[in-house]
C-alpha cells in the first residue's frame, strides 16, 4: 500500500469515537494493545535471532499483558499455535520457548498468589463461584447494564448505534 492509503486508514481509525474515548481515558485496553503488539514484535525478532535476553523480554511482556487485564491470557494462548508451528518448522527451539514461558509464569505468579492468599481465588473477582461456591458473585447485578439489547435486530444495527448512541455501549465519552 502507498503511504497515503496508510495515512488515510489511520485517520479513519482515529476518527472513531470509541477509539478517541479509549485514548482519552485511563483504561488499560490501550496499554494492553501496546504491550501485545510489542510482544509480537519481540517474538518475531527473537525467533530470527537466538538471544536469551529477548526471551526474557518476551516473557515479561506476556506477563505484563496478562497483568494489565486478564484478557491477556487470550493473547498468550493465541500465540501458542504460532509458537508450536515455529518449533515444528525448526525456527525456534523448545528450550527458547520454555524460557519465555517460564518468565511469563514467574511474572504473573506473584499477583495470582497474592489474590489466592487474600480471597482463595487466584483470578479474583472473576470465577468467584468456581473457587468459592458459597461466596457472593461480584458484579452480578451489572450484567445487563451495558448494550442496547440482546436480540438479532440490536445486533444488526450495532454498527450504526455505536456511533449514534455510544453511551449505551460504554461508560463514558
Amino acid at each position: 500500500y502507498s503511504k497515503y492509503v496508510v495515512i488515510l486508514s489511520a485517520v479513519f481509525f482515529l476518527a472513531i469515537r470509541v477509539v478517541i474515548w479509549e485514548m482519552g481515558t485511563v483504561e488499560v485496553d490501550v496499554a494492553l494493545a501496546a504491550v501485545t503488539t510489542l510482544a509480537v514484535l519481540v517474538y518475531l525478532t527473537w525467533r530470527d535471532q537466538p538471544n536469551w535476553g529477548l526471551g526474557v523480554i518476551f516473557g515479561l511482556l506476556i506477563g505484563c499483558a496478562i497483568l494489565f487485564k486478564y484478557y491477556g491470557v487470550i493473547f498468550a494462548a493465541a500465540l501458542g499455535p504460532i509458537m508450536l508451528m515455529d518449533i515444528i518448522r525448526g525456527r525456534i527451539s523448545l528450550q527458547r520457548i520454555s524460557v519465555g514461558s517460564l518468565v511469563a509464569v514467574l511474572a504473573t505468579s506473584f499477583h495470582f498468589g497474592r489474590n489466592y492468599v487474600l480471597t482463595s481465588n487466584p483470578v479474583f473477582p472473576i470465577y468467584n463461584k468456581f473457587f468459592k461456591p458459597e461466596a457472593m458473585e461480584q458484579m452480578n447485578s451489572a450484567a445487563g447494564a451495558y448494550g442496547t439489547g440482546r436480540g438479532i435486530i440490536d445486533l444488526l444495527i450495532t454498527p450504526v448505534t455505536m456511533f449514534t448512541s455510544p453511551m449505551a455501549y460504554f461508560d463514558g465519552m
